[in-house]
């Protein structure tokens, strides 16, 4: 049509003009989507199951963990059949599905929740049936934490924000990581806001005095090996009972042994033969070790993750907000270091990915069409 050909023929007898008013539109279009519109490059709100942890404290036993699980079985069971397939539980142990990583221990339990088919539930997806599933949800007591963490099955892998805070002490560190949270929950469509900081189990340190207790003639193995005997048993002696040789181990009486408080009372034999009252030369400490230390970068590590509802908030525009905040190195405490990750990493490579895919096939077709038109402007009128 004769339009078609004067505007052709307007760009070609102005091209640079053309080229730079094309190449401004496209950047003023691009910085404005950007700022204005949310973004997701996999979005799945189906998926064929998701998983509820639950952590506990480390003292808790596995009796007193099943029971908990009871009431969320319930629970799930209490929703519309045709929503679930089977519930599968697992005592002791949790599987972060995103990341293979494994956590063990008594008070800690994961259920498997397996969906039907989405022919079976038009028009309910697995995210709507998970959101559910956090409606009116049992009161557990005794629960520290609970996640709800859904199989996307594939890329972007990890929790939509994923907060590393780095240094060599850890109080700074717990700190830090209290502050983030606590920020974190003011922001509204953020849910399952955790660090995966965990004490260990509680514990009775013995600290001996050993300047002092040479000077009393006490060895710190001595010491040691004492208090495992008094509460695990040691060897007094063996005798033979037919062809059967009997072993007698002496320990304390199950009174005693039920509190560590006892070590305070116990005696013992230094190199002249004299007893030698524990308090003398010891004490004892009571707290908690590290169940693991984390590091990233060599440095000791604690991690804060949260996940988005996609409607308030997107994983880009928290990972921007933390990084207006926090940016990558502490204002407020000398070296500590922050790094992201997760969700928001994997969606950075696979777009700088795709970025240099897209940059080489213009590339390829560029060079076709300037040979097709045996010219070097007229390719970027086509383009």
């Amino acid at each position: 049509p004769e339009p078609v050909c004067v505007l052709h023929g307007l760009c070609l007898r102005h091209r640079l003009a053309f080229v730079v008013v094309s190449l401004s539109l496209l950047v003023s279009f691009s910085v404005y989507a950007s700022m204005r519109m949310k973004f997701e490059l996999f979005k799945n709100d189906d998926f064929v199951f998701f998983m509820i942890n639950l952590e506990m404290p480390e003292s808790t036993r596995l009796e007193q963990t099943e029971k908990a699980i009871e009431l969320v079985e319930e629970h799930l069971l209490g929703l519309p059949k045709n929503f679930i397939e089977a519930v599968v539980t697992r005592v002791g142990f949790i599987e972060d599905v995103s990341t293979g990583q494994m956590k063990y221990g008594s008070g800690k339990a994961q259920i498997v929740v397996d969906l039907t088919e989405s022919a079976v539930r038009p028009g309910i997806s697995g995210k709507d049936i998970m959101d559910l599933s956090r409606k009116n949800f049992p009161e557990i007591p005794g629960m520290m934490s609970i996640e709800f963490q859904e199989d996307r099955g594939g890329p972007p892998v990890g929790s939509a924000l994923t907060f590393r805070i780095m240094a060599e002490d850890y109080p700074t560190i717990l700190k830090i990581s209290e502050e983030v949270q606590s920020y974190l929950r003011t922001v509204p469509g953020l849910k399952d806001i955790k660090d995966d900081f965990e004490w260990g189990k509680e514990e009775f340190r013995i600290d001996v005095d050993e300047r002092r207790a040479a000077d009393l003639g006490i060895s710190v193995a001595e010491v040691a090996r004492e208090v495992r005997n008094a509460f695990a048993g040691g060897l007094a002696t063996t005798f033979t009972r037919g062809e059967e040789e009997v072993e007698i181990h002496v320990k304390f009486t199950e009174g005693y042994r039920s509190s560590p408080e006892n070590i305070r009372i116990m005696k013992f034999r230094n190199d002249k033969g004299e007893m030698v009252p524990f308090d003398s030369f010891a004490r004892v400490d009571y707290g908690r070790s590290f169940s693991s230390i984390q590091r990233w970068n060599q440095k000791r590590t604690v991690t804060v993750t949260a996940d988005v509802d996609g409607v308030h908030i997107t994983s880009r525009g928290i990972n921007q907000m933390m990084q207006d905040r926090y940016g990558n190195v502490s204002k407020d405490h000398a070296g500590v270091l922050f790094d992201y990750g997760g969700e928001e990493e994997d969606s950075q490579e696979s777009m700088a990915a795709l970025g240099r895919a897209f940059a080489l096939a213009m590339l390829i077709n560029y060079g076709i069409i300037a040979t097709i038109f045996n010219s070097v402007m007229q390719p970027f009128v086509v383009m």
